[in-house]
């Protein structure tokens, strides 16, 4: 699998453009599944926070090999402001942000987790790849399918949640939406659980100024996990 992945990357990163080193890439969030209840009150929650994913936008912006995933800002009202930070969380990236040095393999994802800041490192190898046999276009990209899984934290503990994306090779960047990385492309399209987060516009060569994260207590992701799991316990049984 390694290979194949070298073998392609090499070959379209010898056929593509130099201007690619700096790009700025704006995605789009949406549900792509409804969600549904049989109590009235909460389902009238849901429907207005998947409202507000009309509102969300994300910013990736690339400069070499640095490269720096976050919500852009927006500016909600009050009335609409819970239910918009509820489609942030629901799209996972709710206080999150996340920076990229494919040549360290290095992946740091700054998170405000019980109003303490951390800052969590992981491998870009550590996230394992099946590429699959299809394809198709987004904004004129040829797009192909890949699938992965990490662990995700929630509130009744760790769980495998399973990713889908489609990355174009044309754009011989190995990144993408919430960390995702390490495959021989730009990843353009993002889908897991009820959300799709998905390509909106790209702009080329204007060098932008991508700054590691450094602010918040450092844990690997399985230290954090592990810490993440016991601190929620805790708070359950407060409860």
């Amino acid at each position: 699998m390694k290979y194949i992945l070298i073998i392609i990357t090499i070959i379209f990163t010898c056929s593509t453009n130099a201007q690619t080193d700096n790009l700025k890439v704006i995605y789009k969030a949406k549900t792509i599944k409804e969600a549904t209840s049989k109590k009235p009150d909460i389902q009238s929650f849901m429907n207005k926070s998947d409202a507000q994913f009309a509102n969300i936008y994300f910013e990736l912006a690339v400069n070499g090999n640095h490269s720096l995933f976050k919500v852009q800002d927006k500016v909600i009202n009050d009335k609409d402001f819970p239910f918009y930070r509820m489609a942030l969380a629901l799209s996972g990236s709710v206080d999150k942000q996340w920076y990229i040095n494919v040549e360290k393999k290095l992946i740091l994802q700054q998170y405000v987790f019980m109003g303490d800041l951390f800052l969590i490192e992981s491998n870009i190898n550590d996230i394992s790849w099946k590429l699959i046999n299809e394809t198709k276009s987004i904004n004129g990209y040829k797009c192909y399918k890949a699938t992965c899984s990490i662990t995700s934290r929630g509130s009744k503990g760790l769980s495998q949640k399973l990713y889908e994306v489609w990355y174009t090779p044309e754009i011989p960047k190995s990144i993408g939406p919430m960390g995702l990385a390490g495959l021989p492309g730009l990843v353009l399209e993002m889908n897991t659980g009820r959300v799709s987060i998905y390509l909106d516009s790209i702009e080329f060569g204007e060098e932008l100024d991508v700054k590691i994260l450094s602010k918040g207590k450092k844990y690997s992701e399985d230290q954090f996990n592990n810490f993440a799991v016991k601190k929620m316990d805790e708070f359950r049984n407060k409860n």
